[in-house]
């Protein structure tokens, strides 16, 4: 049964690769970021990098394995990415040029 820390860690983990899908997508989305991606990496880069310091430092201490850390952040990265491609892109992950690939 998952406990609140891994719930604590998932949420950190969230927005943690919100922020970073925010990072390194602003530029194609938004046109006041366009040509801004040095202030978009010194914006987003500490807070990002902390929010996942702490986020593996939970779920090791409650698992005492780094490999959990890995595995759930990857899981919730894909997540996080398919929802944001989706709702802001309007990307869809089930179409031909996709499912080619």
């Amino acid at each position: 049964m998952m406990n609140i820390i891994y719930w604590k860690a998932m949420a950190l983990f969230m927005t943690g690769h919100a922020l970073s899908w925010f990072q390194l997508n602003s530029h194609m989305v938004f046109d006041w970021w366009k040509g801004k991606e040095v202030l978009s990496a010194v914006i987003f880069s500490f807070p990002v990098m902390f929010l996942y310091i702490l986020a593996t430092k939970e779920i090791v201490k409650e698992t005492g394995l780094l490999w959990s850390s890995k595995l759930i952040g990857f899981g919730v990265s894909n997540v996080v990415f398919a929802f944001f491609t989706w709702t802001i892109m309007k990307e869809g992950m089930l179409n031909p040029k996709t499912l080619i690939c």
